[in-house]
């Protein structure tokens, strides 16, 4: 990227100003050749709720916003998502597009600080899917989870061959 691109973060009115706050921190602390994150309220995405499994299809949110918000964006939604074959998802992204993560599942069974830390690694993680990063193997941010487990014991932190793929896209600075 020769230009380091706006994050636009979307974000659902449910979503409270701590949340937002930390977002905007992870963004900017985590991809330090990102110089500027604008805020503003997400567009409405009641057409991707499934009543059956009482959940919103992450894939037509981000098909929707795909449509009205120019790349790249990180959208904030309070309700559980979920993906055709899957039960559930903490997020879902399209690369050099954006992505949308939920906070509902992050914040069951979680202290404050357990929530910020599970908060932080799936930004990071789904901004790396953004970004052009596959699910990586070693220890790493990118490491898929399946689970609040999984989620909890991946590190926080990129490895060393997708740290480097960010650094020389521009959106880490060496």
């Amino acid at each position: 990227m020769k230009k380091p691109p706006i994050i636009r973060l979307l974000v659902h009115k449910k979503i409270d100003d701590e949340t937002i706050r930390l977002a905007r921190k992870v963004i900017l602390e985590t991809f330090t050749g990102i110089k500027k994150v604008e805020h503003s309220v997400l567009p409405d995405i009641s057409s991707a709720f499934n009543p059956l499994r009482e959940q919103y299809n992450a894939e037509r949110i981000l098909d929707t916003l795909v449509l009205r918000v120019p790349p790249i964006f990180l959208a904030l939604i309070p309700y559980d998502l979920f993906v055709p074959n899957l039960n559930f998802v903490f997020g879902v992204a399209l690369p050099l597009r954006g992505c949308v993560i939920s906070t509902y599942r992050l914040k069951l069974y979680a202290s404050r600080d357990l929530y910020q830390k599970r908060l932080l690694k799936t930004i990071r993680h789904e901004l790396g899917h953004v970004f052009g990063l596959q699910h990586c193997s070693q220890k790493c941010v990118m490491r898929f989870a399946n689970s609040l487990y999984e989620l909890d014991i991946k590190p926080p932190n990129f490895c060393p061959h997708c740290y480097k793929i960010l650094l020389n896209l521009g959106v880490i600075e060496g």
